[in-house]
């Protein structure tokens, strides 16, 4: 996002990924009752502001949402810290909606943002599945590292097109905004790093979308589960961005009472997915790694358990590891989440009887900033390396 801002001319940059001192500041400001997301990014801004020059002024990117989830508050505690230390004057926040994340943009903006999330989420599935099956260590990481220079690059050299049909054009139909050259070699490249005697099971991760991406938040989840001789296919960002559009979509009719929607609601999520598919392409062909699961697929796995219309996160975690586990793609499940997370908690109480149906093993992480607990990884990770079936494994661990 902030390389995409940077090639149309802003001046934009990403907070690095977190670490205790972002935890810490975060804590400082806050009752102990708030998400860890919250907390963290909370952080993350204070800790930019102690190195800011006195007549720096930022605008600080939090996006929101509607329904019961604490998130659509995040960026009105930010406000409202800021303001009371004395820094509201320097610190605006840009709040985009869950209704439409891209309201406001540019046609040509709103899809390049999407493809470079897109391009991002390849280059991690590339690295998550080649990595715990390379020939020589540590050369996936590296190739993951000059890979993302080169797509960083590549969005900064050039602005997004200022039309709807050149959006289209590059997005649809030529390179992506100079992206799926960039996927395309490094998908060859993690091709042949690729060790064909090593064989390991694969898990997913899943659960809130902030932690399950955030290294820090999750307490490096997924190099524990690596560490352990796992694979790890994690649930990418466009995920979210995909279920918000058949979400809004749902709700338009409830509330218009349109059985189909407007061909102008239809093109953009459309063109999305377009791009989707043609930067994952590359990764899924070089790597024979199976593709992502459509949203669609994922809330009808998940109807037996929780009904569409409870909107948010706890759909998509467990329709995504049930689609996947009866695929044969996995081999279990891992729920990552802020401590009293209520779509995780929603997620966690519906395992058991996942599991009890189709016999995937699944844990849930419930974390809260400090180190986890790492027995039960352990137990999770000898359940499916032995290759068990048929049993529930609805352990929960609270950190």
């Amino acid at each position: 996002l902030a390389a995409t801002l940077r090639g149309d001319g802003f001046r934009a940059e990403s907070l690095p990924v977190p670490d205790h001192d972002s935890l810490r500041l975060g804590r400082a400001q806050t009752s102990g009752k708030e998400c860890l997301p919250a907390i963290i990014t909370l952080g993350g801004l204070l800790k930019r502001l102690e190195t800011a020059a006195s007549d720096e002024h930022f605008a600080f990117f939090m996006p929101t949402a509607a329904g019961p989830c604490r998130f659509g508050l995040y960026h009105l505690l930010h406000r409202l810290v800021t303001e009371s230390i004395g820094e509201g004057r320097r610190v605006r926040m840009l709040a985009p909606h869950s209704d439409d994340y891209f309201d406001g943009m540019s046609a040509g903006l709103a899809l390049k943002i999407f493809a470079a999330f897109a391009a991002g989420d390849a280059l991690d599935a590339a690295l998550l599945h080649t990595r715990p099956v390379e020939r020589v260590p540590g050369s996936a990481k590296h190739l993951h590292e000059e890979s993302y220079r080169r797509l960083m690059a590549a969005l900064e050299t050039r602005p997004a097109p200022s039309s709807a049909a050149e959006a289209l054009a590059a997005g649809c139909g030529g390179s992506v905004f100079g992206l799926l050259p960039v996927v395309r070699q490094a998908a060859m490249l993690f091709a042949k790093l690729l060790d064909p005697a090593k064989h390991v099971p694969t898990v997913a991760v899943v659960g809130e979308i902030y932690v399950r991406l955030d290294q820090f938040a999750n307490d490096f989840v997924v190099d524990k589960l690596e560490a352990r001789g796992l694979r790890v296919r994690l649930a990418p960002i466009t995920e979210w961005l995909d279920y918000v559009d058949v979400a809004n979509r749902q709700e338009r009719r409830v509330n218009t009472g349109r059985s189909f929607p407007r061909f102008n609601e239809l093109v953009p999520p459309l063109a999305r997915r377009r791009v989707h598919d043609r930067l994952f392409r590359p990764v899924e062909t070089a790597l024979r790694r199976p593709a992502q699961p459509r949203v669609r697929e994922m809330l009808r796995a998940a109807a037996p358990y929780l009904r569409r219309e409870v909107l948010g996160e706890a759909l998509l975690t467990i329709g995504y590891p049930l689609v996947e586990y009866r695929n044969g793609r996995i081999a279990g499940a891992v729920s990552v989440g802020p401590f009293e997370c209520m779509p995780n908690k929603i997620a966690e109480s519906l395992f058991a009887a996942v599991g009890r149906d189709t016999g995937l093993p699944s844990l849930t992480l419930s974390l809260n900033g400090d180190p986890m607990d790492t027995q039960s990884i352990d137990a999770f990770a000898y359940e499916v390396l032995a290759g068990k079936s048929g049993g529930v494994n609805s352990a929960r661990t609270t950190i």
